[in-house]
């Protein structure tokens, strides 16, 4: 077994990130409040505050008075203190955000042709100046950039391996912004970043194992969160949903033939852009089995082919699907449509940034 031993200066630095992400999730609360939730002393919290308010990511509230009658004084999380520019290739749009996911600009952009790498960060780099002469941000308020695209990533690295959407393989994303737009580089599946998008709002992040399944035209593809860790996978192939093999011929842009998404995008050609009955078997299928293995407590089904539906397709498939589910009985499973892709990708992209430049292990 290996052991990580923390610098101190590492272990201080995971110590103010746990408190940030605390306070993010469940502020306003009270100094009190932490110390005796994240079992941290009074000391290690008022130092870690007041460093937090030094950087501006935390601010008062107020004073509000506690059950006891007593005077306590408030804090919660600044987004509004940090923007990132960002990116959602699935709706091509632009944005400038805070740490907290308010938007304060954004702008679809269009490509008349699939770009290229270089041709790709001009467009964004170009998009960001205009930005930048608008005065939407101080210069110090500026992290970087984060980006969603579909295709097999390494988050650590900012690289794409490969996109068979884009038809790019090894690109060095970071290196195309180097030295051309402040800050840090982060880049991520767009699965993962909806995902984000999900988890972050409502309750969804008290589950411990949660899904995210992409039903779109650009592909079909599972995002996980186990126990608030987005999975990769050894490879950075997690979640390759859309190329699982059925008996058909139909050819796919990986080069091999009867993949789920291939002849689900040829069934929709066919049926003259309607989701039909068969369409929605596989859907169930391919989800009902992903499930069963996974054992996970909330699923959420999104993309271009979720929006089509109708209420009563929606319930259909939902059902269908639980249909499938072995020992549902004995599940406690939630799962649901959601018609608010872009929405939820503008989110998530600002829900991952935060998780990027504040760590907690």
């Amino acid at each position: 077994m290996q052991y990580t031993f923390l610098s101190h200066m590492e272990a201080a630095v995971r110590n103010r990130n746990n408190l940030l992400h605390y306070v993010k999730k469940s502020g306003p609360i009270s100094r009190t409040d932490i110390w005796k939730r994240m079992d941290i002393s009074r000391a290690s919290v008022t130092q870690l505050v007041q460093q937090l308010q030094s950087q501006n990511l935390i601010i008062e509230t107020g004073r509000s008075k506690s059950g006891s009658g007593r005077k306590q004084r408030y804090i919660e999380f600044n987004g509004a203190s940090h923007k990132m520019f960002a990116f959602d290739w699935t709706s091509r749009m632009f944005y400038l955000t805070n740490l907290s996911g308010e938007v304060l600009y954004e702008k679809a952009l269009s490509f008349d042709r699939l770009p290229q790498p270089g041709e790709f960060a001009d467009a964004l780099v170009a998009e960001a100046g205009h930005v930048t002469e608008m005065g939407l941000y101080a210069p110090e308020e500026l992290q970087g950039i984060v980006l969603a695209l579909p295709g097999l990533i390494n988050c650590e690295t900012a690289s794409l391996l490969y996109s068979a959407k884009l038809h790019w393989q090894n690109v060095d994303i970071a290196q195309l912004f180097c030295n051309r737009i402040p800050g840090k580089v982060f880049i991520e599946r767009t699965g993962n970043i909806m995902m984000l998008g999900v988890y972050n709002s409502g309750e969804s992040w008290k589950e411990s194992h949660f899904q995210l399944f992409i039903m779109d035209a650009d592909g079909i593809g599972v995002s996980a969160i186990v126990r608030g860790h987005c999975q990769h996978g050894m490879n950075f192939m997690y979640g390759e949903l859309g190329h699982i093999k059925l008996h058909s011929s139909v050819p796919c842009s990986c080069g091999q033939h009867g993949c789920l998404e291939a002849v689900i995008s040829d069934l929709f050609e066919r049926s003259g852009g309607r989701i039909t009955p068969e369409i929605l078997d596989h859907l169930a299928n391919a989800v009902s089995t992903t499930i069963n293995i996974s054992d996970v407590g909330e699923a959420i089904l999104v993309g271009s082919y979720i929006d089509m539906l109708t209420r009563e397709q929606s319930d259909a498939l939902v059902e269908r699907i639980r249909g499938q589910v072995t020992c549902l009985q004995q599940r406690n499973l939630k799962i649901q449509c959601a018609h608010n892709s872009r929405q939820l990708a503008c989110a998530g992209l600002s829900a991952y940034a935060f998780d990027r430049l504040f760590p907690v292990g």
